[in-house]
């Protein structure tokens, strides 16, 4: 849960994530039951970004899948990682992971994943896991936002 919590108080993260900016355990824990309700409903995959460590793992961060319910090919990827274990490489290789996954083991042939305009360091994660720009999302429905549009990078299984 610290993990989360620490999440909730970064400038970034809930802004551009379902996280709540908070101040919180009871919003950290709000929202481990919501991925959780998410992944029994078959909605998503949630997952842990987690580092090796003797006796216990470190969580650094997070991501989820999305399938798309209309196009079961295709799914929404989006992922955080605390900011005192950004920039180097968590990000990539958690794309990387999640990506060989869904393809191998869900058969998503294209995978999609929204990236802040003003984040230089996930836009070059994006590429180095093999992602391409394809163009700009505005997003719509959170009048909290200070930056509405996002970036659009995809991935296509090849033949």
């Amino acid at each position: 849960m610290p993990t989360v919590v620490e999440a909730g108080r970064d400038p970034t993260i809930p802004m551009l994530t379902t996280l709540p900016r908070s101040s919180g355990e009871r919003d950290a824990r709000e929202f481990v039951a919501r991925q959780r309700w998410y992944a029994r409903a078959k909605l998503a995959y949630p997952f842990a970004i987690c580092l090796p460590h003797p006796g216990n793992p470190v969580s650094v961060g997070a991501a989820c899948l999305w399938p798309v319910p209309f196009d079961p090919a295709r799914a929404l990827l989006g992922l955080w990682v605390l900011d005192r274990w950004r920039r180097n490489g968590i990000g990539t290789a958690a794309l990387v992971a999640l990506a060989g996954w869904a393809v191998s083991s869900l058969g998503i042939e294209r995978l999609e994943l929204q990236v802040d305009p003003s984040d230089p360091a996930g836009r070059k994660a994006a590429e180095h896991a093999g992602f391409g720009a394809v163009g700009m999302v505005r997003r719509v429905g959170r009048s909290d936002e200070a930056r509405p549009e996002r970036l659009l990078f995809a991935l296509v299984r090849s033949a």
